[in-house]
């Protein structure tokens, strides 16, 4: 019995662990992701909704956007096509820079 409840008790320290890492490290006003993303040409800054930190993917850096709700993400261009899309960056970096920059970030209502 003493050797399940110390399994359970390591596998819930483990899980606690890999919940509490972050997915991106910064530098300055650089963010970088911990996992590898594909490379791809820095687009024009569009000064509206830009803000003063960049990300950086693969030695590019990409100016970081933030929209009306908070999220934050970056312009990209397709190799494939040559259309613009919006990458997002996600509710970690986006919760951090809108706090950093004063904003209010609104989180995506869930399903349930």
């Amino acid at each position: 019995m003493k050797r399940i409840v110390i399994c359970i008790l390591m596998m819930l320290a483990t899980t606690a662990t890999a919940w509490s890492q972050k997915s991106f490290t910064t530098d300055g006003n650089t963010y970088r992701p911990i996992k590898a993303v594909t490379k791809n040409v820095p687009q024009k800054d569009n000064t509206m909704s830009a803000t003063p930190y960049t990300y950086e993917i693969k030695g590019v850096k990409y100016p970081i956007h933030i929209g009306k709700t908070g999220s934050c993400y970056i312009v990209r261009t397709s190799k494939r096509t040559g259309k613009e899309y919006r990458q997002y960056l996600g509710e970690e970096i986006s919760r951090d820079i809108c706090t950093k920059m004063g904003r209010e970030y609104k989180a995506k209502k869930s399903n349930q």
